[in-house]
C-alpha cells in the first residue's frame, strides 16, 4: 500500500520538476508524467481496497451488520467468532472494519 501511495506521490513530483515556462511565466508540467500519475491516481485506491480485504481475511466484505451484532438471537455467536485478541473489543474491531468499507 505504502508503494502505491508513494508512486502516485512520486510521479506529481516528477510532473511538477519537469515543468516547462511558458511565455507567460507560468509552469505547464511533463504531459507524460502528469497522465502516470493520473493513471496511478484512477487505479490504485482500488488495488489498495483489494489488499486491504485481503488483509483482513475478507471481514470488511462480508462483515454483518450492527442490527445483526446487537440481535439477541446472532449477536453472542457473531461476537464469540469476531473475537480477535484479548484487550481487543468485538465493537471497536467491528466499527474499524466498517469505517474502512466507506
Amino acid at each position: 500500500m505504502t508503494h502505491l501511495n508513494e508512486t502516485i506521490y512520486a510521479t506529481g513530483i516528477a510532473s511538477s520538476y519537469q515543468a516547462k515556462p511558458t511565455k507567460s511565466g507560468a509552469y505547464i508540467c511533463d504531459d507524460m508524467l502528469a497522465n502516470v500519475c493520473k493513471h496511478h491516481v484512477t487505479k490504485m485506491p482500488y488495488e489498495i481496497g483489494r489488499l486491504a480485504q485481503d488483509l483482513a481475511g475478507g471481514l470488511m466484505v462480508t462483515l454483518p451488520s450492527e442490527a445483526d451484532l446487537q440481535s439477541e438471537e446472532t449477536g453472542g455467536l457473531l461476537r464469540k467468532y469476531l473475537k480477535g485478541r484479548d484487550g481487543v473489543d468485538v465493537d471497536d474491531r467491528w466499527r474499524m472494519l466498517r469505517s474502512s468499507r466507506t
